[in-house]
């Protein structure tokens, strides 16, 4: 059985000696015994609330008003409503779907959903194919709602497993091939949703937990509209393209003795800041659990960042099937689900729960713990005023994933200064924070910022924040494809920083360099978190005899600094 003392998980996603010492980033779970509870689950096919109500995958939470709507599915899903999840309806009532009459392409269990800014909800099911043998491969396909969830309409399949990838030969209780068993999350500035599928194909170097995304805008017509994660890059189509697992198996899925893991859920975690995935990991053909993982990433687009699954609950503390681990979150007025918790939060297996989850960063187990920009003491009204508009942006969590950590600002700041820089480029403004603290050097050299962002909604906001620090006056703005706009720019540039499109840094490098004098630096952030789409520029900028390069890792997403030698 659960022993009383809780379990402590801790995962340090990064350690680097910097200027100041030792700097540590890390997070920690608690695993703490609690008042079991359980979700309503769906009813029976008799009409009856089954006891206790059955759960077969995750279940879906959103929130419309003052009410929380929640889906359980066992091959058809059933939803339930009520103020909190503690007091969700019983019996659920069974959802309807528009094409349920003459289909014949077995069970449909909704997994994820996503409440749409017009108001509609849409949903995504595991789909089980009837296969000779009574087998099946899975598939995903895409419903939407305009009554939360009681009635669905169809819009088709999304991802799908490449033609031929089945093995018939297989001695996998369940499945011969597919790709099933997901979540589906949206970004932080609701411009893509981002989906992590297991994939079961007859491949091994195929199979295990892969990743996919579509963006928002195309929610009304999903179909082709879904990219799957293959290279160190979204291109092979949902429907029959590769993939490139981000946890790969340790055994074929498709042999006696499996070891997968499979199922994840995500939440965003607003005490950490980062992502949260739970996993499941298999251990045999009959899919015995072996126990309950955790793993965290801060940006949902770095397929690549997932820090190492740890287990945090053995299978012996389980019950029922023992699979499908997802968070609650707790608190009511932050409208908290299965996708978004804080620092509390119950953990559900198979629709129940027996534990609280606490999350942590390890402040104990750091040096120094970063202050926000605001924290920093001066007596300077101007470097004051740009202080104060930084501290409101870190407080915003929705900016987090869009800017450069408070360390490498502060970088950024000392070398921009400490060099008496006169022209800083900067391509991919996002909202201004880099900017703001190449200001607070420039402002000291009389320099200027040449900032270049495509996206409208950005480039407007950044503008705002830069009136509001009071350094409008230094900034130049450019809207427009920055691989065109650098071809316009002027002899000599002092520093560059590379944040906008990691594939096309290369391109980016190879306009300005020869604008940049010598003993220039340019700067390039994510050379860690995403060093696969960034990997032609790497092995440029470390290979080059006139060019001298160290990657910083400050917090885990590294930034590249690199030297044009005189």
């Amino acid at each position: 059985m659960y022993s009383a003392h809780s379990v402590r998980v801790v995962l340090l996603m990064g350690m680097v000696l910097i200027i100041c010492g030792w700097s540590f980033a890390g997070y920690s779970v608690e695993v703490h015994p609690a008042e079991r509870i359980q979700f309503p689950g769906v009813v029976g096919q008799d009409g009856d609330p089954k006891l206790p109500g059955d759960v077969d995958c995750n279940s879906a939470a959103h929130w419309d008003g003052e009410q929380l709507y929640m889906f359980f599915s066992t091959g058809h899903p059933f939803r339930s409503v009520g103020p909190n999840f503690p007091h969700l309806s019983r019996p659920s009532v069974r959802v309807i779907f528009n094409n349920e009459t003459g289909w014949n392409q077995g069970g449909r269990w909704i997994e994820a959903t996503h409440k749409a800014a017009d108001g509609k909800l849409y949903m995504w099911y595991h789909n089980e194919p009837p296969i000779a043998g009574g087998k099946t491969a899975p598939r995903i396909g895409q419903m939407v709602s305009t009554d939360n969830g009681l009635n669905w309409h169809d819009q088709g399949l999304i991802l799908e497993a490449p033609a031929g990838s089945n093995n018939p030969e297989s001695v996998n209780f369940y499945f011969v091939g597919g790709n099933g068993d997901f979540c589906v999350n949206p970004d932080l500035h609701n411009e893509f949703l981002f989906f992590f599928i297991s994939t079961y194909n007859k491949d091994v170097a195929q199979q295990g937990v892969a990743a996919a995304r579509m963006k928002i805008s195309d929610l009304g017509d999903p179909i082709g509209k879904v990219f799957k994660y293959h290279d160190g890059q979204c291109n092979e189509p949902g429907l029959g393209g590769r993939v490139t697992p981000i946890f790969p198996v340790k055994t074929d899925w498709h042999r006696d003795d499996v070891d997968a893991f499979w199922g994840p859920s995500i939440h965003w975690n607003t005490h950490l800041n980062t992502y949260v995935m739970l996993l499941n990991r298999a251990q045999d053909r009959n899919w015995a659990q072996e126990g309950i993982y955790v793993s965290f990433n801060s940006h949902l687009d770095n397929p690549t960042g997932w820090s190492q699954p740890t287990k945090i609950v053995d299978a012996a503390d389980l019950e029922k099937s023992r699979w499908y681990p997802q968070v609650m979150g707790l608190d009511t007025a932050a409208r908290e689900t299965d996708k978004l918790a804080g620092k509390t939060a119950r953990l559900f297996v198979a629709g129940v729960s027996k534990w609280e989850l606490v999350f942590t960063t390890d402040a104990a187990e750091r040096h120094e713990q970063p202050l926000p920009a605001n924290a920093k003491g001066t007596q300077d009204p101007g470097e004051r005023k740009i202080l104060d508009v930084l501290g409101a942006m870190e407080s915003n969590p929705a900016l987090k994933l869009m800017n450069v950590d408070p360390a490498e600002g502060r970088l950024l700041r000392l070398l921009a200064e400490s060099s008496n820089a006169q022209t800083v480029v900067e391509v991919g403004t996002s909202y201004g924070y880099s900017g703001l603290w190449f200001c607070l050097g420039l402002r000291k050299t009389g320099g200027k910022l040449i900032t270049h962002e495509i996206d409208p909604v950005r480039y407007r906001h950044a503008g705002e924040y830069f009136k509001q620090a009071g350094v409008d006056s230094l900034v130049v703005q450019v809207q427009g494809d920055a691989h065109d706009e650098v071809e316009n720019l002027k002899n000599p540039i002092d520093i560059v920083l590379l944040d906008a499109d990691k594939e096309g840094n290369l391109d980016y490098l190879t306009k300005l360099l020869r604008k940049v004098r010598p003993g220039g630096l340019i700067f390039a952030h994510n050379a860690v978190s995403h060093k696969d789409a960034m990997r032609l520029y790497l092995d440029t900028v470390t290979t080059r005899p006139d060019l001298d390069t160290q990657i910083l890792n400050l917090s885990g997403q590294g930034m590249a600094v690199t030297l044009k030698k005189r």
